[in-house]
């Protein structure tokens, strides 16, 4: 996958959890189930995974995710959102075919909120 979000933050207490929420429009130039996923420093393995079969190339589909999750142990904390297609073909964020859609208007939100245990 493309990474198309990231965001690095101290925790105030290790004890506490943070609720992550990303949501997204995303296209792919094929055919494919795309997959958005939340990646936290360097892992390799995604802490969660939103995924839509893309039935028609070059459609823009909103994707949503939510992750709760206590801070790892290293500080800042750094995430990562990640999205791609099962199959080859360019991943395009908040547009397709080269063009944005809605005028820019269409918007990546992307939050952490740490919550007090």
């Amino acid at each position: 996958g493309t990474q198309f979000a990231i965001t690095s933050l101290t925790e105030t207490d290790q004890a506490n959890l943070l609720d992550v929420k990303f949501s997204g429009y995303f296209s792919n130039t094929a055919v494919t189930r795309m997959a958005v996923a939340l990646f936290s420093g360097v892992e390799a393995s995604a802490r969660a995974v939103a995924t839509q079969d893309i039935s028609t190339a070059n459609y823009a589909f909103a994707f949503n995710l939510q992750h709760r999750m206590r801070a790892p142990l290293d500080s800042p904390i750094l995430l990562k959102i990640c999205a791609g297609g099962s199959a080859a073909g360019t991943t395009r964020s908040n547009g397709s075919n080269s063009a944005r859609k809605y005028g820019g208007a269409l918007e990546q939100v992307f939050s952490v909120t740490e919550i007090k245990v």
